[in-house]
């Protein structure tokens, strides 16, 4: 027989967690979660929210992919790193140690494709402080850092 599962509910806002907790994290109210048993799926039953697909081994020769489309990039260097340009809707990490030019280097980027015409969908996250990456861009804007972007290629 398989053993009951047991949920903690809030008994002021109904939220549910898998484990106790002194405060709610949903509504912020103290000790209001109350442990509650929840129905056990009956016996071979596939548990909900689950979907399992069984694939069978294939070589890879038999496996049809659809080639990427990638945005070229106009700066050699940083396109043959990125394997040719940038896949849309993917997500890029650039990481390095402080002050290699890790945010420069995206700001002159961004300059460059903006003045190509190309618009980006999602938002860019920079992980620096506000006035770091805001000194760049006011460079950039006034083409200080761009024309040594656009000089090298």
């Amino acid at each position: 027989m398989a053993r009951p599962r047991t949920r903690y509910v809030c008994q002021t806002c109904g939220a549910t967690q898998s484990g106790w907790m002194g405060r709610c994290p949903e509504c912020g109210e103290w000790n209001t979660l109350v442990e509650t048993v929840v129905e056990a799926p009956e016996q071979g039953a596939p548990a909900t929210g689950r979907v399992l697909v069984r694939n069978k081994p294939q070589p890879l020769s038999e496996i049809s992919v659809q080639p990427d489309e990638y945005l070229p990039v106009p700066m050699e260097e940083l396109s043959r790193v990125l394997g040719g340009g940038i896949v849309p809707g993917s997500v890029t990490l650039v990481s390095g140690d402080p002050g290699i030019g890790k945010s420069t280097l995206l700001l002159q980027l961004a300059a460059l494709l903006c003045v190509r015409g190309v618009r980006a969908r999602e938002p860019v996250e920079d992980v620096n402080a506000v006035t770091e990456p805001a000194a760049r861009a006011t460079r950039a804007a006034t083409g200080h850092e761009l024309e040594h972007a656009v000089g090298s290629g």
